[in-house]
């Protein structure tokens, strides 16, 4: 599944979505139980597929997270 391991990284593949996981620890430092369940919402319950559940994270995010995985192969 593309980007299955998404918002973590997949090595060589692809990094770690650190928008989104600034994003994510920005709600936590704000109130932990309000956060979680302000993720869950919109990430976990809130996407009726993969690929809206990747539209959320952003194609710009993808592209980047995507870019610098591979680039361990630039030699």
């Amino acid at each position: 599944m593309p980007f299955g391991c998404a918002p973590h990284e997949c090595y060589g593949v692809y990094e770690p979505f650190f928008k989104h996981h600034d994003m994510y620890a920005g709600l936590m430092r704000k109130d932990p139980a309000k956060g979680i369940a302000e993720y869950l919402d919109r990430y976990f319950h809130g996407p009726k597929s993969w690929t809206e559940y990747l539209d959320l994270i952003g194609m710009e995010e993808l592209l980047d997270a995507a870019r610098r995985g591979r680039s361990i192969y630039d030699d």
